[in-house]
């Protein structure tokens, strides 16, 4: 380790937090979220916690090519999966707004 700086504690921190969050979402929230939402979380959770000795000995750690590229692609299948999700309730939101509106009028 060369000159170990607080950002780099602080980059490590935030890296297990990032692990630790995915985990508590993964075991105590697991079916409030769809498969390939569940599989963006731990991809990212595990990452971010193989990224650890990246940040801590910097570009010669044994993850250090790979780790930070899946984490990254872990959060976008997640953030997909999320718009997904929101996009599809929109779309049954505005259905069951127009079935309710064409109920109401054609009980005038």
């Amino acid at each position: 380790m060369n000159d170990f700086t607080a950002w780099e504690a602080v980059d490590a921190l935030c890296r297990l937090g990032v692990s630790l969050v995915a985990i508590v979402m993964l075991t105590y929230f697991y079916d409030d979220y769809k498969a390939d939402e569940r599989f963006g979380i731990g991809v990212a959770g595990g990452c971010a916690l193989m990224t650890v000795p990246v940040a801590l000995e910097g570009p010669a750690g044994p993850f250090a090519e790979w780790a930070g590229a899946l984490f990254a692609f872990g959060i976008l299948v997640y953030f997909v999966g999320r718009v997904r999700r929101k996009i599809k309730h929109e779309t049954a939101n505005k259905a069951q707004h127009r079935i309710a509106r064409d109920h109401l009028e054609h009980k005038k």
